[in-house]
């Protein structure tokens, strides 16, 4: 009788399991696309979006254009802003 008891406790465990693992790969499923304010600036195309500016940061990297430094443990990015533009002489 204790073998049924523990063969049918080991069968629910194992559905119970089986059951969330199936609701956790839907619920990730589900997860809903950044807005396109969110995909549309950010430290890594910013040169790209403003070609007046030479150097931009986001408070965590200084970005030009020839690359962007690395980001420093534990930072939490700002909005991107601009730091240096092309003078009205670099422009011609």
């Amino acid at each position: 009788m204790a073998k049924w008891l523990a063969a049918a406790v080991g069968l629910l465990g194992a559905v119970a399991i089986l059951g969330a693992t199936v609701l956790a790969q839907q619920a990730s499923g589900q997860t809903k696309a950044p807005s396109s304010e969110q995909t549309g600036k950010h430290v890594h195309n910013y040169g790209d979006l403003d070609s007046t500016c030479m150097r931009w940061t986001d408070q965590c990297r200084i970005c030009s254009r020839s690359g962007c430094s690395n980001i420093g443990i534990a930072c939490q990015p700002a909005e991107v802003e601009c730091m240096e533009r092309k003078q009205a002489d670099d422009m011609k």
